[in-house]
């Protein structure tokens, strides 16, 4: 039912948050983690990085797909995995995100 589907993106969404925000702390969230705000779907950024480079850079080099949020607010990628998606599939990500921070998105 909705309930079970809600809590798998929650804990989705957790999963690759926690492994990011606990990597480096140039990795931001935009989005809030209160019960209720917004299930699976998450807004993450890097300072230092042009997220629209980032997401150029994890499409063309992963093929991660992710949405760039350009925001007079705010910046950073919207990520919104499924209730299929897999823990192997964001940890691909995190260790993108991971190699973006550590070597930059150029090349």
């Amino acid at each position: 039912g909705s309930e079970r589907k809600t809590a798998r993106l929650i804990h989705l969404r957790d999963y690759h948050l926690d492994r990011l925000l606990d990597y480096s702390d140039r990795v931001y969230l935009n989005t809030s983690r209160m019960p209720g705000k917004a299930a699976g779907i998450a807004n993450v950024g890097v300072r230092g990085i042009d997220t629209s480079e980032l997401n150029s850079w994890l499409r063309r080099k992963h093929k991660i797909i992710s949405v760039a949020i350009n925001h007079a607010e705010f910046t950073g990628l919207r990520i919104s995995p499924s209730v299929f998606t897999t823990k192997e599939e964001l940890d691909r990500f995190c260790d993108a995100i991971e190699h973006a921070i550590d070597h930059g998105v150029s090349a």
